[in-house]
Formats: structure tokens, sequence, C-alpha cells
């Protein structure tokens, strides 16, 4: 890795900010063009919100062109940039141009589909055996799970594409092994008939001698025994599990002996030989599942034309690979941001690692202690190594790799800091301080770090004092939305979100609707709006909405005075300033796209400061960002339907269309700590520092049963990238114990202790993440338990000295020199005082909006005109036959251009058949000669090269508001300046081009090209030349 700079920015510490800052910077320094940056985040949200901040800090440093120009940068999500450098350079990765990306729920249904057309007989009755004999039930029903198996399966898949492992052998040897190591074999199962009917002779005497109330069940039961007897294999595992609990609960001690010897001979069945066969069976099956899936799915993908995620990164890495391709993505862009770089998984890893290597500068911001996502496929090993690589190579001076630490708290109130500083100094002390404690900025009040001491002795005792407290901080004037309870699990969730529901409080777990909130409302009618300047009724929601004294009352009252004049001067509500501020600016905004609209009037009306105002429940920065993400999909969702996008059009979405925000409700909020990352609120109520971490059921089950990824070393600069293997060893205990016989070599193990240290850290984590959420109020729920209270073990687990008294007025709960105060509890009669206040509906009669003239342009609808031009050959044209498609042809001829200084005679062949032209372009050399002799002309003529560019993406505003958007065919720059070339498919004569009555008169794209030269020009460019190339005619015409 090479010139990378890594940001640490812990919890609150201003992330976004300083990212906007450093690319503002390197724009306004001329380090970097707008249009050559790329930046990754994890979510749309995320990259929508970047820009949204990005374009808003260049605007209020004066760069409005450089703002506008963003839009051409490469801003997503890691997929969302690895599938336009696919699209753009599909032709040299053997795929063909008509590639479409596989939605992620559309891959799950195909998997889900496929999986059953997968398995022959013999190995679904072999995995329903399994679970029959293993017992493997679904937890709540009790049934027998009999599609068990998928979740192992989906993970070998899954971590096969994370890690690109291709052969499974050292997998299934490595699974084999362990369960050579556990399952010792030497001994098979057998149940002893003859001893088993012995027991039942002697037990049917014992009970036929008692008179008990049981006589008849448990005769019951002994007949069925010898029933299984006749048709039972003595070697099966479930049946020598169930008749030895049998055995085991005979009630006579005059059986004792017996019932010994017989259960001595079943006493380990888990290390049996049955059950080491019947788990390497499940091994290789499962592997050969996952071969034969990913092959089938290979052939499905092909057929149709689909790439999914995992695809899109893999051609990523191997775009990055060919010299080629980097060059080109060197001369095209200069800076490349990654946030939440700790979330990265091994390929993403490695597709930064080689962009650093290619581009000028690598800015990756991360926090080793929020990295939490181990499970969605993140590698925090993997990354922390990197981190400290980046770090390493910074003290040695090596590779112009240097660090930045951000050392403030913008989120949360000092007395939260200071907390959170003391709790987790401890926690990291590996850790650089500076990393982990922040300074806070926030200083208008001090905050609070409080804890409830719950006494109750079981979990309905705890949950109604929790449920009353939590009901007093909104009687005494907490809104509902501004607190949140967090845990570690959905289960304490839902049970406390059912209490709180009881008592009529409002509760929100999952994502919601927003339609009918007064942010959407807003924006629909500023839309409506731009759409119909004299329609009433919007601005009248914008008054009511917007302005205090503009009542329902006062609406109606306006409304008939404005009619009652003959001759109004202003227009209904003109005098509301954001309606007068959209009027002043509408011209403009009326020839924007939808998206692009949507974005400028969220923007520049300011409505991220004006929602705050509204009535609304819910986080209305993150409902803002959704609204923009929604403009975006109504306009992919009008191309894929081949309908026309409008103004009105996108209103009427808005209303069928529930806009979903993550943490949006109008009541208390219920997150696990996984989910909470990337959210704030006022008050977070925190559940969970009771839990026992360290059971060793719990955490064999968690972290080494199942499907696991195995290193055989750790990584290091050398081998950043060590060999990893897929352990496969299923789970087949469910909620029981594990036998003594796993349990205590698996608990003796290196192994064991290694992931036991790496879980400790990973609820560290967990608890960072947590514990940086309030903004101003942090409330630990302490539980006491039947007069025994272990209210801190989790933190005592994680090598914490807890507090021993809760009864006092404070604490210092962590024994880290902070002191938390101790709430009182609320009165368990409490009643919830809060109330939800209804929406009044406007119905003013009001004309319908209607939409304008079109806003967005493509840079061949511009008009052309006369032009001086001179003609010049170019050597031999392009030989074409037969009919086909000249825009597809065109395009086909375009795309060796760009790469056909490196590619052979075969290469290009081999790409026209690949578009489908072969009989069409019968002498595909004379491709490679016609764009050298473009090349040659533009030496001789203008001098050598300097930079050039295929595919040039610009964007140009009209002097009407109008913005054309496109991309320039190619430009070819010299230390002079710019020359224009645009590629024409035109298989007519040449005398034709000058002709000013032919359709095909050069004359016809001079807009087009004039509105290149202007963008150029717009970013500091000077134009020599505009000429169109002709290769299938061969000459060059220079305008």
């Amino acid at each position: 890795m090479k010139n990378v700079k890594y940001i640490s920015a812990s919890a609150g510490s201003g992330k976004t900010y300083s990212l906007t800052l450093a690319l503002t910077n390197a724009i306004k320094n001329k380090e970097v063009e707008p249009e050559n940056v790329i930046l990754t985040t994890f979510t749309k949200a995320a990259a929508s919100e970047f820009k949204e901040k990005a374009k808003a800090m260049l605007y209020e440093n004066g760069m409005v062109s450089e703002a506008d120009r963003l839009d051409q940068a490469l801003i997503g999500t890691i997929h969302s940039v690895a599938e336009s450098l696919i699209l753009k350079y599909w032709y040299v990765l053997g795929l063909s141009p008509r590639i479409n990306p596989i939605a992620e729920e559309d891959l799950d249904f195909y998997r889900n589909q496929s999986l059953v057309n997968l398995l022959k007989e013999e190995d679904l009755a072999f995995l329903n055996q399994f679970a029959e004999e293993f017992n493997i039930t679904i937890f709540k029903t009790r049934k027998i799970d009999y599609d068990f198996w998928k979740g192992d399966l989906s993970k070998i898949l899954e971590y096969a594409k994370n890690y690109q492992i291709k052969d499974f052998n050292p997998s299934i040897a490595y699974s084999k092994e362990m369960t050579r190591s556990l399952v010792h074999g030497g001994h098979h199962i057998k149940v002893n008939f003859d001893l088993l009917e012995n027991i039942l002779d002697h037990a049917q005497q014992l009970n036929d001698a008692d008179d008990s109330d049981d006589q008849q069940s448990r005769r019951r039961s002994i007949e069925t025994q010898r029933r299984l007897m006749k048709i039972k294999n003595p070697s099966s595992f479930r049946y020598a599990k169930d008749v030895s609990d049998f055995v085991k609960k005979l009630p006579w001690r005059e059986l004792a002996d017996l019932k010994a010897e017989f259960t001595d001979s079943l006493a380990t069945p888990y290390a049996s030989e049955e059950v080491r066969e019947t788990l390497n069976k499940y091994i290789e099956l499962m592997f050969r599942l996952a071969e034969d899936w990913n092959a089938k799915y290979q052939e499905y993908k092909t057929e149709h034309h689909l790439i999914d995620f995992a695809d899109m990164e893999e051609y990523f890495y191997q775009l990055l690979e060919k010299d080629e391709i980097a060059a080109d993505i060197k001369a095209t862009y200069k800076y490349v941001f990654v946030d939440e770089f700790q979330d990265c998984s091994p390929i993403q890893v490695k597709i930064f690692d080689k962009l650093s290597e290619i581009v000028d500068h690598s800015i990756w911001v991360g926090d080793k202690k929020q990295a939490i996502y181990g499970f969605r496929g993140s590698d925090t090993v993997l990354t922390t190594a990197v981190m400290d690589i980046v770090k390493e190579n910074e003290k040695k001076g090596l590779d112009g790799c240097s660090t930045q630490i951000l050392g403030y708290s913008w989120r949360s109130l000092p007395a939260i800091v200071n907390f959170t500083n003391a709790v987790f100094e401890k926690g990291f002390s590996n850790e650089n301080k500076d990393e982990v404690c922040l300074e806070p900025k926030r200083d208008e009040e001090s905050g609070s770090v409080n804890y409830w001491w719950l006494a109750g002795t079981n979990k309905d005792s705890r949950f109604t004092a929790l449920t009353a407290n939590i009901i007093d901080l909104i009687n005494k004037g907490e809104k509902p939305s501004d607190i949140a309870v967090l845990a570690k699990s959905n289960d304490e969730l839902n049970d406390l979100a059912d209490y709180l529901r009881t008592a009529n409080v409002p509760v929100f777990i999952d994502e919601g609707g927003q339609s009918g909130a007064d942010t959407v409302s807003l924006v629909a009618a500023l839309l409506q709006l731009v759409a119909d300047e004299s329609a009433e009724l919007p601005k009248a929601q914008i008054a009511f909405l917007t302005e205090e004294e503009y009542r329902l009352e006062q609406i109606i009252d306006d409304k008939l005075e404005y009619r009652m004049i003959e001759k109004p001067e202003n227009l209904f509500y003109d005098n509301i300033p954001l309606v007068r501020k959209l009027m002043e600016n509408r011209d403009r905004y009326k020839l924007q796209s939808v998206s692009a609209l949507v974005e400028s009037l969220i923007i520049e009306l300011d409505l991220f400061n004006v929602a705050k105002k509204l009535n609304d429940n819910v986080d209305t920065s993150k409902l803002l960002h959704a609204i923009i993400e929604a403009g975006k999909a109504y306009e992919d969702h009008c191309a894929l339907m081949h309908l026309p996008s409008s103004i009105m059009g996108f209103v009427a979405y808005l209303v069928e269309h529930d806009i979903s925000v993550s943490g949006s409700t109008e009541g208390v909020q219920f997150f696990t700590y996984h989910r909470s990352k990337g959210l704030e609120w006022k008050t977070v109520i925190l559940l969970g520092c009771d839990k026992d971490i360290l059971n060793p059921n719990k955490f064999i089950k968690r972290n080494i049963l199942g499907t696991r990824i195995i290193r055989v070393s750790e990584s290091t600069k050398e081998q950043l990238f060590p060999e990893v293997k897929i352990s496969v060893f299923p789970n087949l205990f469910g909620n029981s114990n594990i036998p003594d016989e796993w349990l205590n070599p698996i608990a003796a193990s290196e192994r064991y202790n290694t992931l036991l240290e790496d879980y400790k850290e990973e609820v560290k984590r967990l608890m960072y993440v947590a514990m940086t959420r309030p903004r101003n109020q942090l409330i630990i729920v302490l539980n006491g338990r039947r007069g025994k209270p272990l209210p801190m073990l989790t933190f005592t687990q994680l090598g914490y000295t807890v507090a021993q008294d809760f009864l006092e007025e404070n604490s210092d709960l962590f024994g880290v020199g902070v002191i938390s105060n101790k709430l009182e509890n609320a009165d368990e009669d409490i009643e919830y005082k809060g109330y939800k206040a209804e929406n009044l509906g406007l119905k003013l009669s009001a004309k319908e909006a209607r939409d304008s003239i079109p806003r967005d342009l493509q840079p061949s609808s511009m008009p052309g005109g006369e032009v001086k031009a001179d003609m010049i050959g170019a050597g031999t044209a392009i030989t074409v036959t037969g009919k086909a498609d000249s825009a597809a042809l065109g395009t086909c001829i375009h795309d060796i251009f760009c790469i056909a200084e490196n590619k052979s005679d075969k290469d290009i062949t081999d790409l026209v058949k690949a578009y489908g032209f072969e009989s069409n372009l019968p002498k595909t050399d004379e491709i490679k000669k016609a764009w050298e002799a473009l090349t040659n002309w533009l030496t001789a003529t203008f001098g050598p090269v300097v930079k050039q560019y295929h595919e040039l993406p610009f964007t140009h505003y009209l002097s009407n508001g109008q913005k054309v958007s496109g991309s320039m065919d190619f430009v070819w720059e010299t230390a002079e300046g710019c020359v224009i070339v645009d590629y024409k498919t035109f298989p007519g004569k040449k005398e034709e081009l000058l002709n000013a009555k032919s359709d095909y008169y050069v004359g016809k794209y001079k807009g087009q090209l004039e509105c290149y030269e202007k963008a150029l020009i717009a970013a500091g460019k000077k134009v020599l030349a505009k000429v169109i190339y002709y290769p299938v005619v061969g000459v060059i015409v220079k305008l």
C-alpha cells in the first residue's frame, strides 16, 4: 500500500465532516478536480449524505461549478463504483456488453430455488435422517428443522466469496481433522438388547408390584420399549440416546447395577465411530453441494448476462490488475476516499490496497474500536493488521503513508465523553490512548451518566420497574423518540417493548414508513410549486408547516381576502420566506432532473434545519436523505419501465411508496448494539451488563461449532492475505448442553483460548459502540437477581473491578475513577401522560400542478448550425459489410479504440465476436490501423500527448439553467492544450459530410462539440481544436 493516509475516527469525532473538509481542500488547492475522485461507503444513504455535505461545503466556499461537477465523481457503495468501472471496461474482462446486476433479493430467491433442484434423492434422505438422529429442532416450535443444513451451506458460499476460496480440499481436510480430534472413534454404538431385555423384565415385575398412580403409564412405556427393540437399529445414535435416557429414569433401586452397566455402555455416543463417519459424510456433502451450486450459478449468470455483488468485487480487482486499465484509472482519478475501512471484507481490502498503488492519494477512515460486523463478512483481524501496517510505515517513513487522529467529540456532553474515555482507556489498554480518548467540544451543559438499580428477582418485576422508569422520563419532558433502549439481542428488546406497549407507550423496533410525515409533505409541496407556480394549495401547505402564525383559520381568512381583491399585487402566500426563495430560483429548478431537483431544494432551501422545527418524531436529517434516495430510485424505476419521469409523478411516488428511515419513529426506539452503530439519541438506556459471556456451552456454540473461517497465520506486511480455510462442524446440541466428551477437549484447546480472547475484544467493541450513542444522558440498567446481584458480570469477565454496592446515591461502577449517579425508581403505578397529536388535513381547491420543459439534456440534443470545416484523409477506412445497427457498430469500434494500443489483432477479433459483428467487420486489423492513423495525425498536427482521456465525463450548465451531462469520446491533451475528438460511424460518401443540405452534415454536431469545449474551458483547460473522426469513411473533419 502506498500514499495512504489513515484517519482514526472514534465515535462522534466528526468523521463525515473531516472527509468532506479533506475533499474540499483538495479541490480548493487544485490537487484534484471534482470528477477525478472515487469515494466508497457501505450504504447508499452514507454516500448520498457525503455528496450532499461536500457539495454544500463547496457552495459555501464559492466553488459552484466544482460542486456541480462533483456529480461526475465516482461516489457510492463499493459495488456501485465497481459496477461503473465494469460497464466501462467490460471488454477487457471477457464479459458480454449486455450485463445486468442481480439484486440481492433475486440472488436469495435463486439460491433457495436452486438448492432444491441440486439435491439428489439420497442426499436429501441423508440430511433428513441427520436432523432426526441428532434431534436438530427449530428453537420456538421444537419441530425437526429439516433445513438446518442450509445455514452451513450459505456460510461456505459466503466465505468462499469473501476470501476467494476456489479449492475446498484443504477445508475438507481441516474439518475432518477437527472431527477426529473430538470424535476419537475406536468404539461403536451398540445397544445391548440382551441386557435391555433383562432390565425390562425386572422393571415389569417391579412395576406390577407397585400400586402408585404411575403404574399404567410405566407399563405402557415398558411395552413400547419392547416393540422398539424389534424395529430399531442397535447402532442408531438417536435410539441409543433415547433408550439410555429411558433406563436412567427407571425409579427402582433394585435395578441400580443393571442400569449402571447399560448406561455406561452408551456413555459417550458423541465420541463413537458412527458419529465420526456421519459427520465426515455431512462435511463432504456440504462442500460438494457448494461446489456444484457455484458451478450451476455461474452457468445461470453467464446465460442471463448477470453479475452479483461478489462478481463486482472480483471483476473490480481484476481490472486493477491489468496494466492498461490501471494506467487509465491513474490518468482519470487522483483521490480515493474509503469510509468505515474497519468493516471491509478481504476482497475489499485487496481492492483498496491495489488502488492505493495506482492513484496519487488514498484516504481511509476507520475505527477498530467499532469493528463489529464480522458476521456480515468484514474481517476485523485483517483490517486491524492493515491499519497497523500504515502506522508502522509512517514511523519508518515508507511508501508515503501517514495517519491522523480525530481528537474531539462533537456528539456527547462532557460527562459522557469523560466516562467512556475512562472505561475504554482501560478496556483498550493496548491501543494508543489518543485513539481511544476524546476531548469534549460540547459545553452547553455537562450531561450525565446514571444507573437504575432494579432489585426485582425475576424478569417480570424488573421489566415492570423499567417500564415505569421510562414512562417517568417521558412524563418529565423527554420525547419518546429521543430515548433509545439498546441490548445485545432482539429477544430482550421485544420483551421490554411489549411491556411498554401494554402501558400505551409508543415504541419502535422495526423500520417504519414516513410518507405522512410533515417533512415529506413539505418537500412534496415545494415540488408541486416548482411544477406550477400558480398552484395555491402547496403554498398554503408550506405556510401551514413552516410559519407559526399560519394556522388553519389564518389560511382560510387569507384565502377569502385574496379572492375578494380584483387585481392582487402578490400571488397567494408569495410573501412566505420559503416560497419567495423558491420562486426566485424556480426557472433554474424546473429544468433539473427529478433527483437533482430534490437534492437542490433540500440543500439550497436549508431544509435540514427547517425540518428540525417541524412536528416530526423522527430524525428529519435521515428522512431527507431517504427522500433524496427516493428521487434516484424513482428515476431508475421510470427508466426500467420506459416511462417519462416528472415532478408530479415523483410526488405520487412519495405517497405510494412509504419512505423508510432506520431509527425513525415517534416512539421509544429499540436497537441491538449492532444496529445502533452510526445512530445517536439524546438519551440511551443500556441493557445487558449482566450477561455471562464466558459460559462455555454458549461460547462454543457461538464461536466454534457451525461454519467458521480459520486463518493459517496472521496477516503481516509481507503476507497480508495468508491462507484461510473453512471449518464445518455442525451444532448438534441446539439449546442442550454440550456433552463432556466434546466440551472438555474443546475448552482445553489452544483455539478455544485464542477465540475466547478475540470474543472478549469483540464484546468490548460492542459495548463501546453502545455507550457512545447518547448525546446528553446515558442510563445503565443494573439487575438484581434473587438477592445475589451480579449486575456487572459482563465487565467483570472483561477484566474490570466493578462496584459491589449499588444502593448508595452514586458509584464508580467500573472501577475506573468516574462516578455514575443512581436514579430513584419510579412508582410502578405511574401512568403514561403522553399523547399523539392528530394531523390536520387541508382541503383547499387548487389547480393541478403541471410539468415544464425538460431539465436534463444530452449533448446530442444541442442544436447544430453552419460551420467552417476542413476534411483530412486518415488512411485506410474500416471495411463494413452487410446490414448492422449503426449505433451498436459504432459503440463496438469506439470501445476497441479505448484499448487498441495494448491489444493484439486476435484480442480485437475476439472483442468483435463478443459484440456479434464478425460478419460486419471482416477485417478487424483495420480497426487498430484506424486508431493508429488518428493518433499519428494528432501527434503530427498538435504535438505528442501528455494525457489522453477516453469517455471523459462532464456537466455543463446553459445560461437558462438547463444541465447538459454526458461524456466526451476522446480528449488528446498536449503541453499546449486539448483536442476534442468525437467518433461517428457514417458509412456513406465523404462528400456528404460538408454538404449543408445532407442529413450527415457535420454542422449538426456544432452545439454538441461547443458544449464539450465550454465544459473543458470551465475546468481550466485550453481547447486547441474540435474534430470529428469518421473511421468507416477514413476521414477526419476539423471544425
